[in-house]
């Protein structure tokens, strides 16, 4: 499922859940346009992916983000998730759906 975000008919957010067997999910491709960051965009679209999650049974949602972005990192923890491990420069976070 992709979620994205419009801002006057241009793509400013996206974000992408692949559903896996366990039931558990991954979110991968989240991005904000550049001039569009820090107005909640991320936060909408994180929130769309966690409630199709839900109502797909999913009850784990992973996910990983570079170690150094910070701002990914506060929206991530924000929204419930807690960061399992870091490997190769990455930090990884898990979401339990119960």
């Amino acid at each position: 499922m992709d979620a994205g975000g419009q801002k006057g008919g241009a793509l400013v957010g996206t974000g992408t859940l692949r559903l896996l067997e366990g039931p558990r999910g991954e979110i991968v491709r989240m991005s904000t346009a550049t001039g569009s960051r820090r107005m909640g965009i991320a936060a909408l679209v994180l929130k769309r992916l966690i409630a199709h999650a839900q109502a797909s049974g999913v009850k784990e949602i992973m996910l990983e983000t570079t170690s150094s972005w910070d701002s990914a990192i506060a929206l991530y923890t924000q929204h419930g998730f807690v960061k399992t491990h870091e490997h190769d420069g990455d930090s990884h976070f898990a979401l339990r759906l119960d």
